[in-house]
Formats: C-alpha cells, structure tokens, sequence
C-alpha cells in the first residue's frame, strides 16, 4: 500500500508540475502576443511584472526574456518594455554589453541584445529603439562594444 501511495504521489506531483509547465508556456504565449500587437506597452509592462513575480511559477528564463526584448525592439516603439526586460536580465546575471570576456555559449555564441538590436535596426528601422539598446548595454559603465559587428547594422541603418 505504501509502494501505491508513494507512485499516486509522484504521478501526481508531476502532473501538477506538467500543469504549472503548462501554464507558464501559455502566459508566456499571451505575453508575447500582447508585445507583438504593441498598441498597449502599460498593459505588457503590467503583465511581465505579474509574471516575474508569480511564485507559483517557473520563473521566466534568458531565453523568453530575449524573445520579449527582440518582439518589443521590433515594434520600435516599447521603451519602457524594453527597459524592464533588460532589467529582469541583468537581474538574472546576464551581461547586457558585448565585452570579448563573456561567455556566449549557452545563447548560441551571441550576446544578449544581438537579437534586439538587429530587430530594431534591420525589422523596425528604428534609430531610437537601436540607440536605447546601446545605451543599455553600455549602462553599466563598464560596457565594451569591442565584439559589436556595427559595420552590418550601420550600413542597415543608413
């Protein structure tokens, strides 16, 4: 009886954990819709902070982070967006600026507002978005652009 109860309990536990997986896929899901339609930054603001902080859930990883910021960079216009993504980043210990003494690898040998910034200037065509990541990544005050390939997002630009 004791060996059916410990399997009841597991079986349920990862049911559970399936039902929570479940759940933050799909807030994520509509969270990203929300960015993409881009008429309500307020409202996606409100969102990704409700779900930062549900401790119900898994929190949300570099990867969905850099999707938000590469979705928000496309509409060219969601600053305040753009900001507390880089925020919740930072927070995680992601480097935001492109100094050669960081590890790329587990984001596919890229940096962390490679994505963004190449959706901003290339997709969007928006100098301010592009400017407002740079900044960004050189915030900190150590910043280093020394592996930043500008030549192809200049001449994307211009």
């Amino acid at each position: 009886a004791k060996t059916t109860g410990s399997a009841a309990a597991a079986a349920f536990s990862k049911s559970s954990s399936e039902a929570k997986e479940a759940q933050a896929t799909m807030l994520f899901q509509e969270l990203r819709e929300r960015v993409k339609q881009g008429s309500d930054e307020l409202r996606a603001i409100i969102a990704l902070e409700e779900r930062a902080s549900n401790l119900n859930l898994r929190p949300l990883t570099r990867v969905e982070l850099q999707q938000l910021l590469e979705d928000a960079a496309r509409t060219g216009h969601q600053f305040a967006f753009i900001k507390a993504v880089c925020t919740l980043l930072e927070g995680m210990g992601v480097a935001l600026d492109w100094a050669s003494s960081h590890d790329c690898s587990p984001n596919l040998g890229r940096f962390a507002l490679d994505a963004a910034l190449e959706a901003a200037v290339g997709e969007a065509a928006n100098e301010e978005a592009a400017l407002l990541l740079l900044d960004l990544g050189l915030g900190s005050g150590e910043g280093d652009v020394s592996q930043l390939n500008a030549n192809p997002l200049l001449r994307a630009a211009a």
